[in-house]
């Protein structure tokens, strides 16, 4: 499935690995309203999310800004 700004999931998952190493991974699941696209680590048999949007781009992003807000503590 590719992303409203063109991204494929082969190209979603392909980034989660860059940034998070082999438990880099991506889904899509309909049910969560702030997006489908989801990126996270799948580590120990659970999935950890580290964001959500409605593309993978917006997700990825999303994802740079939390790991930002945590840093500053």
């Amino acid at each position: 499935m590719t992303g409203k700004n063109g991204m494929t999931k082969a190209q979603a998952l392909a980034e989660a690995k860059r940034r998070w190493g082999q438990s880099g991974t991506v889904k899509i699941d309909t049910s969560y309203p702030t997006g489908p696209y989801i990126v996270g680590r799948y580590v120990g048999g659970w999935f950890f999310i580290e964001c959500m949007g409605p593309t993978w781009e917006a997700a990825f992003v999303g994802a740079d800004r939390i790991k930002r807000l945590g840093s500053a503590n």
